[in-house]
């Protein structure tokens, strides 16, 4: 049932919260190997933050966003954040279950944050002064959003409305579920920053470098989970290793035309880059590009080491619909471009070793354990002791791990 109206947002904001912090004090967190959540643990419960509450009454002060007030342990959100999320669950007739990941998504990514030393106005300017320093850093706070609450919808189902999971749902579509919580608590933040929040309008304005690389890099996130090896456990995505996505020349518009930096991007760059090439010749520069492919993607091997590939298109309109897709955050329209570059290497998804380019990489990997009946329906027949040890062996790589969750 979709959302439908400001209220319902609200109830939501304050109910997740709550419900956050219940399930943290109901689990024992302390065997995973995952050292994040015993840190929201610690915090929520026992720390800086414990008792906090959504307090729907008061407004930041400013131009705030968002305030955790420490002294009073209350976590204040502005109106207008409030109605971008009512605008978004709106716009995109999201379902309950949809709007509960997203707003936990909100709260668990922006306590890391708190966590990060982003609080207190230490954040002020970053995005100009340090966009790729901001990048990472959303990334992390984005990645082990996902990953914390995955491991808070396996420990109680019921908490994403799972009350029944039928056999397809497994730690997989957890993953998924997460992911696309990502992507819809940014565009959260997409409409925050245009005040008519006319999405149409929105995608058709241009876009800094560091938004089209974060939304790209989790509309690649996103389609590489749909076609991960369902065998294996959720550490063999390694999704606390940031992908880097380098399309072709955008880096050097970014910096030279900026406002070039629009969804008709792949019709355009040509033209862009030949005025480029007039502009650094009448000062006597010469500008090297060459027709490299348009995308360029660092990814993590089975054996725990980082490689890239070049990858180009099947089509151009692939490549015109993936631009499209990511000013519109509309996944169906990135599909085609990044599954054929899954398709064509499948170590990405876990399925093989990679093979080319010479050096330890091409040793054959080790099998996958084979989990995916071990949590088909959420493993729901099963005592919490067991669905615990489960999650552990979700959560250890089963290969030679390049980051690791670390224990806490």
């Amino acid at each position: 049932m979709a959302v439908v109206d400001l209220t319902e947002i609200e109830n939501c904001l304050e109910k997740r919260l709550n419900i956050l912090r219940e399930v943290l004090a109901d689990h024992d967190f302390s065997g995973l190997p995952f050292g994040p959540i015993n840190f929201l643990q610690q915090q929520l419960l026992h720390g800086r933050l414990r008792g906090m509450k959504f307090d729907r009454g008061y407004q930041p002060q400013g131009a705030m966003d968002y305030v955790i007030n420490q002294q009073e342990r209350v976590f204040l959100l502005s109106t207008r954040t409030r109605l971008a999320m009512y605008t978004l669950a709106k716009q995109r007739n999201l379902t309950a279950r949809q709007v509960d990941w997203m707003v936990d998504n909100f709260y668990i990514h922006e306590l890391l944050h708190f966590a990060q030393g982003m609080g207190g106005g230490n954040h002020s300017l970053l995005r100009t002064q340090g966009p790729q320093v901001l990048l990472a850093i959303d990334y992390q706070a984005d990645a082990i959003a996902a990953v914390t609450a995955t491991v808070l919808a396996w420990c109680k189902p019921g908490l994403y409305g799972y009350e029944a999971p039928t056999p397809k749902d497994n730690h997989w579509t957890l993953y998924v579920e997460a992911i696309k919580a990502i992507l819809n608590q940014m565009e959260t933040f997409t409409l925050l920053t245009r005040q008519d929040m006319d999405r149409s309008k929105i995608a058709g304005m241009p876009s800094s470098l560091e938004r089209i690389q974060r939304i790209a890099t989790w509309h690649y996130q996103l389609h590489r989970a749909q076609m991960f090896n369902s065998r294996r456990p959720l550490a063999d995505f390694q999704i606390l290793s940031q992908p880097i996505l380098d399309f072709r020349a955008l880096a050097l518009v970014a910096a030279m035309k900026p406002k070039a930096l629009t969804q008709d991007w792949p019709t355009k760059e040509s033209e862009v880059v030949d005025s480029l090439r007039q502009i650094a010749s009448a000062s006597g520069i010469e500008l090297v590009l060459d027709d490299r492919e348009p995308l360029i993607i660092t990814g993590v091997t089975p054996n725990g080491t980082t490689r890239f590939i070049r990858h180009t298109p099947a089509h151009n309109g692939q490549y015109a619909d993936a631009f499209r897709g990511i000013f519109a955050s509309d996944e169906e329209l990135t599909t085609e471009f990044f599954t054929t570059m899954l398709d064509k290497n499948k170590w990405l998804t876990g399925d093989e070793p990679p093979s080319g380019g010479g050096g330890s990489d091409d040793m054959p990997a080790p099998p996958p354990p084979d989990l995916a009946d071990l949590t088909g329906a959420l493993a729901s027949d099963l005592s919490e002791s067991e669905r615990l040890e489960i999650l552990s062996r979700l959560l250890t790589p089963s290969q030679f791990p390049l980051v690791s969750f670390m224990a806490g």
